[in-house]
């Protein structure tokens, strides 16, 4: 429309017509038409994108009323727990050799549950995990290998990352210690110390 409003206003000056000769002129051009077929073209495509995003809209509230409708015990979930996530080595040597924790965890869900993929946080962990699906209320290990020779000396936190398909999502490892060069203090009794 700005455009025809622009040859309008133009085309006097240039022509040395008058406004509504020139008018005349610009509609048997065909100028309006092809305007008109644009704007029509706009609206629609607005309209057409509105129907879309109500269809999406539509579709989202029906999926949330059937989830709402549906009680939880209904739909098979796999639920993963871990009831140690933690384990401190405590002072142990450098090159004392390689160190293995291994991690029960159950399937309280009601759907099998399938461990994706174990990250560590470290090149001086190694992890393995079962690559079949665990049943629901049955148990799995996670073992988990500490090679302290690949890491530097002193206080270590390790992160182990546990990917499944359970609803609580990603579960968290960690493993600590002190990595000592050379040989461990001696730990004294306390009750014979007198």
């Amino acid at each position: 429309m700005k455009i025809f409003a622009i040859i309008l206003f133009l085309l006097p000056f240039l022509c040395g017509v008058s406004a509504v000769e020139a008018a005349d002129r610009v509609a048997e051009s065909g100028v309006c038409d092809t305007l008109d077929r644009k704007v029509v073209r706009a609206e629609n495509r607005e309209q057409r994108e509105q129907e879309r995003i109500e269809r999406q809209r539509e579709r989202a509230e029906r999926r949330n009323g059937r989830e709402e409708s549906e009680p939880t015990t209904a739909r098979k979930v796999a639920r993963m727990v871990l009831p140690v996530s933690t384990f401190n080595f405590g002072d142990i040597r450098r090159k004392g050799g390689d160190l293995v924790k291994e991690f029960t965890f159950r399937n309280e869900g009601t759907a099998p549950l399938v461990l994706i993929r174990v990250i560590t946080s470290c090149h001086c962990l190694r992890a393995s995990f079962p690559k079949r699906p665990v049943a629901p209320g049955g148990e799995g290990k996670i073992r988990i290998v500490y090679e302290p020779n690949k890491s530097e000396e002193g206080m270590f936190n390790k992160v182990i990352q546990i990917y499944s398909n359970s609803v609580t999502g990603r579960e968290i490892i960690t493993v600590q210690g002190n990595s000592i060069d050379g040989e461990l203090p001696v730990k004294r009794d306390r009750k014979n110390k007198n």
